[in-house]
């Protein structure tokens, strides 16, 4: 003989409602995470070679000299600041009708996929965009293993 076990699905339905909107981040959604901190996040491009992890990041706009790249706890951390574009005007006079260009601080923490080597990484920054290739550790690299005829 079965069981019938009514459910109820929706009893808590106005519970979940009231605490849905007593939470605190909804009074400042469009606000990055860490807003005194980074004011955007560069998108990249991870690809994995048999011998190394290359990342891309579009940083458009900065020089070298505003950005920085380390290895921290098997992760690359991407940072920069750069404050508002040399091209504006500081006349009080003046009006943005739209200003998308990005400036300020931005971070990027990206974890590796495999154990990586530092030793002989390299980062490039060229046309707005940074490439950071970093050799994989040699226990990470593929390799065969040689199987003996007895």
């Amino acid at each position: 003989m079965a069981l019938a076990i009514r459910r109820r699905p929706f009893t808590h339905r106005y519970d979940l409602f009231g605490h849905f909107f007593d939470r605190d981040w909804l009074s400042q959604p469009l606000e990055p995470i860490n807003a005194n901190e980074t004011t955007w996040i560069p998108p990249v491009d991870i690809e994995e070679t048999e011998d190394a992890v290359i990342i891309r990041a579009s940083i458009p706009g900065y020089s070298a000299d505003e950005m920085s790249v380390s290895h921290v706890d098997g992760a690359l951390l991407i940072e920069g600041s750069r404050e508002t574009s040399d091209e504006t005007s500081p006349d009080l006079d003046t009006r943005y009708h739209v200003r998308e260009r990005r400036s300020g601080k931005f971070s990027r923490r990206i974890p590796l996929p495999v154990r990586t080597s530092i030793n002989n990484a390299s980062a490039d920054y060229k046309n707005g965009v940074l490439t950071t290739r970093i050799p994989k550790a040699r226990d990470a690299m593929p390799s065969s293993i040689q199987i003996e005829r007895s």
